[in-house]
Protein backbone atom coordinates (compact mmCIF):
# COMPACT_ATOMS: atom_id res chain seq x y z
CA UNK A 1 0.00 0.00 0.00
CA UNK A 2 1.25 3.56 -0.63
CA UNK A 3 2.76 5.15 2.50
CA UNK A 4 1.08 8.38 3.36
CA UNK A 5 3.28 11.27 3.97
CA UNK A 6 1.88 13.78 6.40
CA UNK A 7 3.52 17.41 5.62
CA UNK A 8 5.89 18.46 7.82
CA UNK A 9 4.97 22.54 9.44
CA UNK A 10 7.27 24.83 10.71
CA UNK A 11 10.25 26.46 9.90
CA UNK A 12 14.42 27.59 10.73
CA UNK A 13 15.14 30.85 12.76
CA UNK A 14 16.54 33.75 11.95
CA UNK A 15 18.85 33.14 14.98
CA UNK A 16 20.68 30.34 14.53
CA UNK A 17 19.00 28.67 10.84
CA UNK A 18 17.57 25.69 13.44
CA UNK A 19 14.66 23.98 12.32
CA UNK A 20 11.70 23.74 14.77
CA UNK A 21 8.30 22.92 14.33
CA UNK A 22 6.93 25.72 15.77
CA UNK A 23 9.19 27.48 13.91
CA UNK A 24 11.16 29.14 17.04
CA UNK A 25 14.72 28.51 18.03
CA UNK A 26 15.41 25.08 19.09
CA UNK A 27 18.61 25.85 20.37
CA UNK A 28 17.06 28.14 22.96
CA UNK A 29 16.41 27.23 26.90
CA UNK A 30 12.70 26.28 27.26
CA UNK A 31 10.68 29.77 28.75
CA UNK A 32 9.99 29.41 32.23
CA UNK A 33 6.28 29.74 33.20
CA UNK A 34 7.20 32.33 35.45
CA UNK A 35 8.25 34.04 32.13
CA UNK A 36 5.79 34.03 30.06
CA UNK A 37 4.03 37.64 29.93
CA UNK A 38 0.55 38.19 32.07
CA UNK A 39 -2.59 38.09 29.31
CA UNK A 40 -4.63 40.74 29.45
CA UNK A 41 -8.33 39.75 30.85
CA UNK A 42 -10.93 40.03 28.62
CA UNK A 43 -12.64 41.63 31.44
CA UNK A 44 -11.77 44.93 32.20
CA UNK A 45 -10.35 44.86 35.70
CA UNK A 46 -10.87 48.45 36.20
CA UNK A 47 -14.74 48.14 35.05
CA UNK A 48 -15.11 45.33 37.58
CA UNK A 49 -13.53 47.19 40.77
CA UNK A 50 -15.59 50.85 40.04
CA UNK A 51 -18.72 48.15 39.93
CA UNK A 52 -17.51 47.00 43.38
CA UNK A 53 -17.40 50.49 44.53
CA UNK A 54 -20.43 51.58 43.22
CA UNK A 55 -22.03 48.27 45.42
CA UNK A 56 -20.00 49.61 48.22
CA UNK A 57 -21.35 53.22 48.11
CA UNK A 58 -24.80 52.17 47.72
CA UNK A 59 -24.72 50.07 50.97
CA UNK A 60 -23.06 52.42 52.92
CA UNK A 61 -25.50 55.07 51.69
CA UNK A 62 -28.38 52.71 52.85
CA UNK A 63 -27.07 51.97 56.28
CA UNK A 64 -26.54 55.74 56.76
CA UNK A 65 -30.17 56.33 56.02
CA UNK A 66 -31.44 53.70 58.05
CA UNK A 67 -29.18 54.62 60.76
CA UNK A 68 -30.56 58.05 60.77
CA UNK A 69 -34.37 56.68 60.31
CA UNK A 70 -34.70 53.88 62.60
CA UNK A 71 -36.57 54.29 65.95
CA UNK A 72 -34.41 54.24 68.93
CA UNK A 73 -33.15 51.69 69.98
CA UNK A 74 -31.50 50.62 66.93
CA UNK A 75 -32.30 47.10 65.54
CA UNK A 76 -29.56 44.74 66.89
CA UNK A 77 -29.39 43.13 62.98
CA UNK A 78 -28.31 47.49 61.64
CA UNK A 79 -25.99 47.67 64.35
CA UNK A 80 -23.97 44.59 63.59
CA UNK A 81 -23.78 45.36 59.79
CA UNK A 82 -22.36 48.45 60.42
CA UNK A 83 -20.13 47.55 63.36
CA UNK A 84 -18.52 44.88 61.04
CA UNK A 85 -17.91 47.09 58.28
CA UNK A 86 -14.17 49.03 58.31
CA UNK A 87 -13.49 52.23 61.03
CA UNK A 88 -14.05 55.46 59.54
CA UNK A 89 -16.83 53.86 57.02
CA UNK A 90 -18.82 52.65 60.36
CA UNK A 91 -18.11 55.62 62.35
CA UNK A 92 -19.70 58.00 58.99
CA UNK A 93 -22.38 55.97 59.20
CA UNK A 94 -22.75 55.83 62.83
CA UNK A 95 -23.02 59.81 62.61
CA UNK A 96 -26.56 59.56 61.17
CA UNK A 97 -27.42 57.96 64.63
CA UNK A 98 -29.93 60.77 66.31
CA UNK A 99 -27.90 60.66 69.35
CA UNK A 100 -24.15 61.83 67.41
CA UNK A 101 -25.10 65.64 68.12
CA UNK A 102 -25.88 64.83 71.82
CA UNK A 103 -22.28 62.93 71.76
CA UNK A 104 -20.57 65.99 70.46
CA UNK A 105 -21.89 68.17 73.02
CA UNK A 106 -21.28 65.55 75.98
CA UNK A 107 -17.87 65.14 74.54
CA UNK A 108 -17.02 68.76 73.68
CA UNK A 109 -18.37 69.76 77.45
CA UNK A 110 -16.04 66.44 79.26
CA UNK A 111 -13.07 67.69 77.01
CA UNK A 112 -13.62 70.98 78.42
CA UNK A 113 -13.63 69.80 81.88
CA UNK A 114 -10.08 68.17 81.72
CA UNK A 115 -8.66 71.34 79.64
CA UNK A 116 -9.43 73.66 82.83
CA UNK A 117 -8.12 71.18 85.35
CA UNK A 118 -4.97 71.30 83.28
CA UNK A 119 -4.78 74.49 83.17
CA UNK A 120 -5.54 75.40 86.29
CA UNK A 121 -3.38 73.03 87.97
CA UNK A 122 -0.35 74.24 85.63
CA UNK A 123 -1.04 77.90 86.99
CA UNK A 124 -1.05 76.38 90.65
CA UNK A 125 2.26 74.76 89.29
CA UNK A 126 4.10 77.59 88.17
CA UNK A 127 2.90 79.99 91.06
CA UNK A 128 4.33 76.74 93.43
CA UNK A 129 7.85 76.48 91.64
CA UNK A 130 8.48 80.26 91.90
CA UNK A 131 7.91 80.66 95.84
CA UNK A 132 9.94 77.43 96.13
CA UNK A 133 12.77 79.18 94.32
CA UNK A 134 11.48 82.69 95.75
CA UNK A 135 11.97 81.23 99.40
CA UNK A 136 14.84 79.72 99.32
CA UNK A 137 17.66 79.77 101.58
CA UNK A 138 21.03 81.13 98.67
CA UNK A 139 18.27 81.31 95.83
CA UNK A 140 19.78 83.61 93.33
CA UNK A 141 16.23 84.36 91.17
CA UNK A 142 15.95 88.44 92.34
CA UNK A 143 20.19 89.16 91.39
CA UNK A 144 20.53 91.71 89.11
CA UNK A 145 21.85 89.66 86.91
CA UNK A 146 18.76 86.96 87.30
CA UNK A 147 16.61 89.51 85.66
CA UNK A 148 16.32 87.84 82.63
CA UNK A 149 15.14 84.80 83.94
CA UNK A 150 13.05 86.61 86.91
CA UNK A 151 11.16 87.84 83.85
CA UNK A 152 10.58 84.32 81.95
CA UNK A 153 8.76 83.33 85.52
CA UNK A 154 6.76 86.52 84.99
CA UNK A 155 5.61 85.76 81.64
CA UNK A 156 5.02 82.19 82.33
CA UNK A 157 2.70 82.99 84.93
CA UNK A 158 1.12 85.39 82.64
CA UNK A 159 0.90 82.67 80.46
CA UNK A 160 -0.73 80.31 82.66
CA UNK A 161 -3.39 82.90 83.70
CA UNK A 162 -4.42 83.18 80.57
CA UNK A 163 -4.79 79.66 79.58
CA UNK A 164 -6.80 79.19 83.21
CA UNK A 165 -9.32 82.24 82.30
CA UNK A 166 -10.16 81.14 78.70
CA UNK A 167 -10.45 77.24 80.16
CA UNK A 168 -12.72 78.38 82.74
CA UNK A 169 -15.24 80.35 81.01
CA UNK A 170 -14.90 77.63 77.82
CA UNK A 171 -16.27 74.95 80.08
CA UNK A 172 -19.02 77.30 81.03
CA UNK A 173 -20.55 77.71 77.55
CA UNK A 174 -19.76 73.83 76.95
CA UNK A 175 -21.76 72.76 79.88
CA UNK A 176 -24.82 75.33 79.38
CA UNK A 177 -24.56 74.08 75.41
CA UNK A 178 -25.25 70.67 76.68
CA UNK A 179 -27.89 71.74 79.33
CA UNK A 180 -30.00 73.32 76.96
CA UNK A 181 -30.06 69.64 75.40
CA UNK A 182 -30.42 67.33 78.00
CA UNK A 183 -32.23 69.42 80.00
CA UNK A 184 -30.92 68.00 83.82
CA UNK A 185 -33.17 68.97 86.58
CA UNK A 186 -31.60 70.87 89.14
CA UNK A 187 -28.79 72.76 86.96
CA UNK A 188 -29.24 75.99 87.81
CA UNK A 189 -29.44 75.33 91.54
CA UNK A 190 -26.39 73.52 91.99
CA UNK A 191 -24.66 76.12 90.06
CA UNK A 192 -25.58 78.54 92.95
CA UNK A 193 -24.58 76.24 95.17
CA UNK A 194 -21.22 75.71 93.90
CA UNK A 195 -20.61 79.06 92.84
CA UNK A 196 -21.97 80.91 95.19
CA UNK A 197 -22.97 84.88 94.34
CA UNK A 198 -20.04 86.16 95.93
CA UNK A 199 -18.39 87.67 92.97
CA UNK A 200 -15.58 84.89 92.31
CA UNK A 201 -17.12 84.00 88.69
CA UNK A 202 -17.69 87.10 88.04
CA UNK A 203 -14.05 87.82 88.32
CA UNK A 204 -12.85 85.56 86.76
CA UNK A 205 -14.98 86.11 83.64
CA UNK A 206 -13.99 89.68 83.63
CA UNK A 207 -9.86 88.54 83.75
CA UNK A 208 -10.75 86.43 80.77
CA UNK A 209 -12.34 89.19 79.36
CA UNK A 210 -9.80 91.89 80.20
CA UNK A 211 -6.83 89.44 78.95
CA UNK A 212 -8.59 88.03 75.72
CA UNK A 213 -10.13 91.33 74.55
CA UNK A 214 -9.36 94.48 76.37
CA UNK A 215 -6.55 94.90 78.11
CA UNK A 216 -3.54 92.90 79.82
CA UNK A 217 -3.69 93.23 83.59
CA UNK A 218 -0.38 91.65 84.44
CA UNK A 219 0.39 89.67 87.87
CA UNK A 220 3.22 90.49 89.91
CA UNK A 221 5.33 88.59 92.49
CA UNK A 222 4.90 89.39 96.27
CA UNK A 223 7.49 87.98 98.68
CA UNK A 224 6.06 88.16 102.64
CA UNK A 225 8.37 87.60 105.76
CA UNK A 226 6.19 87.45 109.05
CA UNK A 227 6.93 86.02 112.34
CA UNK A 228 3.89 84.17 112.48
CA UNK A 229 3.97 82.81 108.72
CA UNK A 230 7.59 83.21 107.73
CA UNK A 231 8.70 83.51 104.58
CA UNK A 232 6.05 83.20 101.73
CA UNK A 233 6.27 84.08 97.73
CA UNK A 234 3.26 84.67 95.39
CA UNK A 235 1.60 86.08 92.75
CA UNK A 236 -0.79 88.68 92.91
CA UNK A 237 -2.76 91.24 90.76
CA UNK A 238 -3.68 94.56 92.51
CA UNK A 239 -7.09 95.34 93.75
CA UNK A 240 -7.19 99.06 93.03
CA UNK A 241 -5.89 98.04 89.54
CA UNK A 242 -8.86 95.75 88.79
CA UNK A 243 -11.05 98.16 90.29
CA UNK A 244 -9.71 101.34 87.98
CA UNK A 245 -9.40 99.04 84.97
CA UNK A 246 -13.00 97.73 85.31
CA UNK A 247 -14.56 101.51 85.47
CA UNK A 248 -11.78 102.34 82.66
CA UNK A 249 -14.20 99.57 80.62
CA UNK A 250 -17.51 100.32 81.99
CA UNK A 251 -19.00 99.80 78.67
CA UNK A 252 -17.51 96.16 78.88
CA UNK A 253 -19.01 95.02 82.15
CA UNK A 254 -22.04 95.73 83.36
CA UNK A 255 -23.02 97.95 86.71
CA UNK A 256 -24.31 94.50 88.40
CA UNK A 257 -20.93 93.14 87.28
CA UNK A 258 -18.71 95.31 88.60
CA UNK A 259 -20.74 95.57 92.23
CA UNK A 260 -20.34 91.84 92.50
CA UNK A 261 -16.51 92.47 91.76
CA UNK A 262 -16.07 95.28 94.03
CA UNK A 263 -17.50 92.88 96.81
CA UNK A 264 -15.22 89.98 96.30
CA UNK A 265 -12.41 92.23 95.82
CA UNK A 266 -13.13 93.91 99.48
CA UNK A 267 -12.02 91.39 101.52
CA UNK A 268 -9.17 90.36 99.74
CA UNK A 269 -6.42 93.31 100.79
CA UNK A 270 -4.49 94.88 98.38
CA UNK A 271 -3.04 92.18 96.60
CA UNK A 272 -5.51 89.45 95.02
CA UNK A 273 -3.41 85.82 95.65
CA UNK A 274 -4.04 84.48 92.26
CA UNK A 275 -2.93 80.61 94.26
CA UNK A 276 -5.92 81.29 96.47
CA UNK A 277 -8.62 82.60 93.94
CA UNK A 278 -8.01 79.53 91.21
CA UNK A 279 -7.21 76.82 94.63
CA UNK A 280 -10.76 78.28 95.48
CA UNK A 281 -12.60 78.10 92.20
CA UNK A 282 -10.56 74.99 90.71
CA UNK A 283 -12.57 73.81 93.69
CA UNK A 284 -15.63 74.99 93.34
CA UNK A 285 -15.62 73.89 89.48
CA UNK A 286 -14.77 70.15 90.81
CA UNK A 287 -18.21 69.86 92.92
CA UNK A 288 -20.36 71.19 90.35
CA UNK A 289 -18.66 69.16 87.64
CA UNK A 290 -18.51 66.03 89.69
CA UNK A 291 -22.48 66.73 90.03
CA UNK A 292 -23.37 67.25 86.40
CA UNK A 293 -20.95 63.79 85.52
CA UNK A 294 -23.02 62.15 87.80
CA UNK A 295 -26.32 63.01 86.29
CA UNK A 296 -25.40 62.44 82.57
CA UNK A 297 -24.29 58.64 84.13
CA UNK A 298 -27.33 58.71 85.66
CA UNK A 299 -29.91 59.72 83.23
CA UNK A 300 -28.89 59.29 79.81
CA UNK A 301 -30.90 60.32 76.99
CA UNK A 302 -32.42 57.52 75.13
CA UNK A 303 -30.77 58.84 71.84
CA UNK A 304 -27.20 59.75 73.60
CA UNK A 305 -27.85 55.99 75.21
CA UNK A 306 -28.32 54.10 71.86
CA UNK A 307 -25.30 55.75 70.44
CA UNK A 308 -23.45 54.85 73.38
CA UNK A 309 -24.00 51.11 73.11
CA UNK A 310 -23.42 51.53 69.28
CA UNK A 311 -20.20 52.82 69.55
CA UNK A 312 -19.40 50.13 72.56
CA UNK A 313 -20.51 47.69 69.76
CA UNK A 314 -18.32 48.64 67.36
CA UNK A 315 -15.24 48.89 69.64
CA UNK A 316 -16.14 45.55 71.33
CA UNK A 317 -16.23 44.51 67.60
CA UNK A 318 -12.36 45.64 66.92
CA UNK A 319 -10.80 44.42 69.85
CA UNK A 320 -11.80 41.16 69.20
CA UNK A 321 -10.95 41.16 65.72
CA UNK A 322 -7.62 42.39 66.70
CA UNK A 323 -6.94 40.11 69.79
CA UNK A 324 -8.63 36.88 67.41
CA UNK A 325 -5.96 37.72 65.02
CA UNK A 326 -3.30 37.84 67.86
CA UNK A 327 -4.23 34.93 69.45
CA UNK A 328 -4.59 33.47 66.22
CA UNK A 329 -0.88 33.97 65.15
CA UNK A 330 0.41 33.17 68.09
CA UNK A 331 -1.25 29.38 68.57
CA UNK A 332 -0.63 28.60 64.89
CA UNK A 333 2.75 29.54 65.39
CA UNK A 334 4.54 28.97 68.45
CA UNK A 335 4.33 26.26 70.56
CA UNK A 336 5.30 27.10 73.61
CA UNK A 337 4.61 31.14 73.80
CA UNK A 338 6.50 33.42 76.11
CA UNK A 339 2.95 35.55 77.43
CA UNK A 340 4.82 36.45 81.23
CA UNK A 341 7.34 38.38 79.24
CA UNK A 342 4.67 40.64 77.71
CA UNK A 343 1.47 41.28 80.50
CA UNK A 344 4.20 43.91 82.64
CA UNK A 345 3.70 45.79 79.10
CA UNK A 346 -0.40 46.16 79.66
CA UNK A 347 -0.95 45.71 83.48
CA UNK A 348 0.41 47.44 86.34
CA UNK A 349 1.91 46.45 89.54
CA UNK A 350 -0.92 46.04 91.39
CA UNK A 351 -2.40 44.11 89.20
CA UNK A 352 0.30 41.96 88.37
CA UNK A 353 0.00 40.93 91.88
CA UNK A 354 -3.74 39.62 91.43
CA UNK A 355 -2.77 37.41 88.29
CA UNK A 356 0.41 35.73 90.12
CA UNK A 357 -1.62 35.61 93.28
CA UNK A 358 -3.29 32.40 91.27
CA UNK A 359 -2.06 29.60 89.90
CA UNK A 360 0.56 29.45 86.79
CA UNK A 361 -1.14 29.18 83.57
CA UNK A 362 -4.26 28.35 85.16
CA UNK A 363 -7.54 28.91 83.69
CA UNK A 364 -7.90 30.72 86.87
CA UNK A 365 -5.06 33.16 85.57
CA UNK A 366 -6.52 33.42 82.28
CA UNK A 367 -9.72 34.45 83.01
CA UNK A 368 -7.97 37.38 85.95
CA UNK A 369 -5.73 38.53 82.77
CA UNK A 370 -8.73 38.78 80.48
CA UNK A 371 -10.85 40.21 83.27
CA UNK A 372 -8.50 43.47 83.57
CA UNK A 373 -7.53 43.69 80.15
CA UNK A 374 -10.90 43.48 78.81
CA UNK A 375 -12.07 46.82 79.50
CA UNK A 376 -14.72 46.84 77.22
CA UNK A 377 -16.48 43.30 77.48
CA UNK A 378 -15.10 42.27 73.99
CA UNK A 379 -14.36 38.48 74.87
CA UNK A 380 -16.76 36.14 73.59
CA UNK A 381 -16.66 32.31 73.77
CA UNK A 382 -14.45 31.77 71.37
CA UNK A 383 -11.88 34.44 72.37
CA UNK A 384 -12.05 33.07 75.95
CA UNK A 385 -11.69 29.52 75.04
CA UNK A 386 -8.15 30.82 73.30
CA UNK A 387 -6.69 32.81 75.73
CA UNK A 388 -7.20 29.63 78.26
CA UNK A 389 -5.33 27.58 75.20
CA UNK A 390 -2.87 30.46 74.89
CA UNK A 391 -2.12 30.06 79.10
CA UNK A 392 -2.22 26.18 79.28
CA UNK A 393 0.81 26.40 76.40
CA UNK A 394 2.44 29.28 77.63
CA UNK A 395 5.98 28.78 79.32
CA UNK A 396 6.69 30.43 82.81
CA UNK A 397 9.18 32.51 81.36
CA UNK A 398 8.92 35.64 82.38
CA UNK A 399 6.75 35.22 85.69
CA UNK A 400 8.07 36.68 88.45
CA UNK A 401 10.04 34.17 91.13
CA UNK A 402 7.54 33.11 93.93
CA UNK A 403 4.73 32.49 91.01
CA UNK A 404 2.24 30.14 92.18
CA UNK A 405 3.18 26.50 90.11
CA UNK A 406 0.32 25.28 88.34
CA UNK A 407 -2.12 22.96 90.21
CA UNK A 408 -2.90 19.46 88.37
Amino acid sequence: MPRLITPLTGGSCSRCKCWSAGGGCGNLPATKESDMPILTPTVDASALFAAQRQREAQEHERLRVAFGASAIPLPDELVKAVVMRFGEDAQAILRAHPGYPLHQLRESYLVSVQVMDVAIADLLGAITMFAEEAVREGGDLFDYLQRDRLRQVELRIQKELFAATNAAMSLVDHSRRLQLSVALAGYDEEVRRCFGDDGLHDFIKALRVLLYHVQVVEAGWLRQHSIAEGKRATFTIGRSLILRTLEERANTFSAGQRGRIAAYLEGKGDHVDLSLVFTDYRDRSAAFNGWMSGQLGASLPAALADYDRCQLEKTRFSVRTQWSAVLGNWLSNVAAPHVHRHLPKFLDAGQLAQVYGLPLNSPEQAEKVLELMDRSGAADDDLRERVHTLFARATTDGAPPGALTTVS
